[in-house]
C-alpha cells in the first residue's frame, strides 16, 4: 500500500507491504524489514536489523503521534485520495505548531526541567511524564525560548494537553 508523509518540503512516499508477519517498508530510498508487535493499546515493539525498539503510537484521523527514544513527533500520513485533496484544497499538510509541546498520552508530570524565559536547543529535555509505567522524557523539537510553562510536577495530564509553549 502506498502512503504519503506530509512534510514542510512536500510529500514523501512510503510503500508498505506485509508478508509472513513481517512489514516491508520502502521509504526515502531505503528498504526496511520490520517485525512489529502490539504490546498494549498504544505501546509497540519493533525489531529491525536485530535491534529492538519500543515506541508509543497514537492515531487521530491522519495524524500519527510517535514517541520513541524520548522524541515526540507528529506525522501526517495520507493515502492517495487524501493527498490529492490536500494538494487541491490545501488541507492535510504539515501545519503543526512545533512551539506547542503537548502531552503525547495521558499520564502524570514527574518533573519539569525548564522555566519561563529559558533558552532551549533541539533535543533538550523539557519535562518527564510517567505513562503506562514508563518514564517518557519530552524533548524540544525546535530551538527557542520557553514562553510559558502550563504544567507542574504531580499534575495529571490528558493526551494533547498543552504543557509548554516555545517562541522562536
Amino acid at each position: 500500500m502506498r502512503y504519503f508523509i506530509s512534510e514542510k518540503e512536500g510529500f514523501k512516499t512510503i510503500d508498505v507491504s506485509e508478508e509472513n508477519g513481517l512489514f516491508h517498508v520502502d521509504y526515502n530510498g531505503k528498504h526496511y524489514q520490520l517485525d512489529i508487535e502490539r504490546i498494549d493499546q498504544q505501546l509497540y515493539s519493533v525489531i529491525r536489523d536485530g535491534k529492538v525498539f519500543k515506541f508509543i503510537g497514537d492515531q487521530k484521523d491522519t495524524v500519527v503521534r510517535i514517541l520513541t527514544n524520548h522524541v515526540d513527533r507528529e506525522v501526517t500520513i495520507l493515502n492517495q485520495r487524501q493527498k490529492m485533496e490536500a494538494e487541491l484544497f490545501g488541507s492535510g499538510g504539515a501545519e503543526e505548531d512545533l512551539g506547542d509541546v503537548k502531552a503525547p498520552m495521558p499520564g502524570m508530570v514527574l518533573r519539569v526541567e525548564v522555566k519561563t524565559g529559558d533558552v532551549v536547543e533541539v533535543g533538550q529535555p523539557l519535562l518527564v511524564i510517567e505513562a503506562m509505567k514508563m518514564e517518557n522524557e519530552i524533548r524540544a523539537t525546535k530551538a527557542g525560548t520557553v514562553a510559558e510553562v502550563l504544567c507542574s510536577p504531580q499534575q495529571a495530564v490528558e493526551r494533547d494537553d498543552l504543557l509548554i509553549r516555545l517562541n522562536d
